[in-house]
């Protein structure tokens, strides 16, 4: 794909500052610092979102002996739980443990982590775009956007988003060792196997890597390098360079298969509520892919059409035709058309998924980490081009352009990322950015009560329980609120709503609801309804030591000071036990 041969002109000597060697060295000094500079301030948030289940909260990354279980449990074992999202990523395990040992339970050493791995993709991406492009400006001005991208904040702000950021990197490095090998005969063996190294590595980062051997097909058969080959044998020569990555992908999609032998449906998505809800996905892709502004960590999808299957088919048809008619235009410009192609499949994963993840948590920003790399990339090769810059004022004011467009992303980058501070401020921006968002509404909700303002809890929690009544999180928050409001009518009401919408398979949430409502019992001295509670929770929890100190309490109240002793030792053995235990 090369473009570097450019027309001269002698006014170029009259610019020297718009000399493309000089931009090509502005653009990639700024690549490499920007980033730094604009997410400088990141270092020093707190842990967010569900930072503390995965890292705090995650005992298997505390011990280094848990290394080899990493790569036959799920990323979620730790929580022994088969109903919740299940995704295979042992290096996404190992090294938060190498992590953990270096910086503890310390954000800072965290957050630090990503930003760095943040620039070295950026440095990827500018080595890979100088294999791809065969020339410098393109590569280091596809370098510098990708960089200051807003749509990053998500990955480089939220500590436990490492997989995306990790696994882009090793994507678009195996793809660049990928373009070295084919261009070096005497040491390709080398760079295929760093290529088909790094490919490994992307796979055990994130099961989205699988989309490499598709793309390192599609480049061999769009743009052929030093073949005379054509129609079936350039296809037979591409499909022969992705071999070697399906073979990979399909060994660890088996170890995949065996990891989530345990969970349901393996963790494969649900593909017919995928199929329903992925016009509005593509539709917020594409807007937010184009327009990187006013993030959130959650949103509401568009509300375009009518969510059903038939209205579904009819949408992605009309996308297939748009995407059709976008590659039969593009055909005269196969680059054009492979970075089309890489954004497509990239974005593809997140679209297939919408199924497993729930319609309120459905579509988020991290998931444009990768597909971001080929829209700089066509951006790149669209302003590089030397039918575009061939002219000293018309390179004047290609280049006020980008300087434009650089600034206004470099500013949205400081405005998004100051909302990650803490789960407060994300949640409120979140809330603010899309209030119909019921998963939005109870995050923002939980984070008013824990800062004292238990009203506008309650408030937030009954507008997202009428949005949606079948909502678990809104019911069972309201009802701890309103129960540490001694609302107790209220707080009965939502607890009792909860547990209704808890299936029987899952145990351990029936105690929990039990257990809340026996505590609530207890501050308003009711022992005998507090007793029926405890009862419920130690059917379903024998050794929950909660619910035998619950037990203790309410026989004090009644007077039965033996029955109280008796549960006071059990719960005091078994505290210790879990102490022991946990040691």
């Amino acid at each position: 794909m090369d473009i570097s041969a450019r027309p001269t002109d002698s006014a170029d000597a009259k610019l020297p500052l718009l000399s493309e060697d000089r931009l090509a060295e502005y653009f990639t000094a700024a690549a490499l610092i920007l980033p730094v500079l604009l997410f400088l301030r990141v270092l020093f948030f707190d842990f967010v979102y569900d930072d503390d289940v995965q890292i705090l909260g995650n005992p298997w990354i505390h011990s280094f002996r848990n290394l080899p279980m990493f790569f036959t449990q799920p990323v979620w074992g730790f929580l022994h739980r088969p109903d919740i999202h299940s995704y295979y990523r042992p290096l996404s395990l190992v090294l938060p443990t190498i992590f953990y040992k270096l910086f503890g339970e310390e954000p800072l050493g965290w957050h630090a982590v990503n930003l760095v791995l943040h620039v070295l993709t950026v440095a990827a991406v500018l080595w890979t775009g100088k294999k791809l492009f065969q020339d410098r400006l393109a590569a280091s001005l596809g370098a510098l956007l990708f960089a200051i991208n807003p749509i990053h904040t998500e990955s480089i702000s939220w500590v436990t988003d490492l997989p995306e950021i990790l696994f882009a990197f090793f994507v678009v490095l195996s793809f660049g060792a990928y373009l070295r090998a084919r261009e070096s005969e005497s040491s390709s063996r080398w760079w295929w196997f760093l290529s088909w190294s790094m490919a490994l590595l992307g796979l055990l980062s994130k099961e989205t890597a699988l989309c490499l051997p598709i793309l390192i097909f599609l480049h061999a058969a769009l743009l052929p390098q030093r073949s005379s080959a054509t129609g079936f044998g350039r296809v037979k020569k591409a499909l022969a360079l992705a071999t070697p990555y399906l073979a990979l992908s399909a060994a660890v999609f088996f170890a995949r298969h065996y990891a989530l032998r345990s969970t349901r449906a393996a963790g494969y998505p649900e593909l017919f509520g995928s199929l329903v809800h992925a016009p509005a996905a593509i539709a917020f892709y594409v807007l937010h892919l184009v327009f990187p502004f006013r993030l959130a960590l959650f949103y509401t999808l568009p509300d375009f059409y009518s969510p059903t299957p038939e209205a579904a088919l009819v949408w992605i048809a009309v996308f297939a035709i748009l995407f059709g008619g976008a590659v039969f235009l593009l055909r005269r410009f196969s680059s054009a058309l492979f970075f089309v192609l890489w954004i497509a499949l990239t974005i593809l994963p997140a679209i297939v998924a919408l199924g497993t993840l729930g319609i309120h948590d459905a579509v988020h920003d991290r998931y444009l980490y990768l597909p971001s790399v080929g829209f700089s990339w066509l951006i790149a090769l669209t302003v590089a081009r030397r039918e575009t810059w061939s002219f000293p004022r018309q390179k004047v004011l290609l280049t006020a352009l980008i300087v434009a467009l650089c600034v206004s992303w470099c500013v949205a980058c400081i405005h998004e990322n100051q909302y990650w501070r803490n789960d407060f401020t994300l949640y409120q921006r979140a809330a603010e950015r899309s209030p119909e968002n019921v998963l939005a509404l109870t995050s923002y909700a939980l984070q008013c009560d824990r800062q004292g303002q238990p009203e506008e809890a309650v408030a937030l929690l009954r507008k997202a329980s009428a949005l949606d009544p079948d909502y678990f999180s809104a019911w069972n928050g309201l009802g701890a609120v309103e129960a540490k409001l001694n609302h107790v009518p209220e707080a009965r009401a939502a607890f009792a709503r909860a547990d209704a919408l808890v299936p029987d398979s899952q145990p351990a949430v029936h105690a929990q609801i039990a257990l809340q409502l026996a505590e609530m019992e207890l501050r308003a001295r009711n022992p005998e309804a507090a007793i029926l509670q405890l009862a419920k929770t130690l059917a379903l929890a024998p050794d929950n030591p909660k619910a035998h100190m619950g037990l203790a309490a309410a026989y004090a109240l009644e007077g039965k000071m033996e029955d109280s002793r008796r549960e006071q030792e059990l719960a005091n053995s078994l505290y210790s036990h879990a102490v022991t235990k946990k040691d």
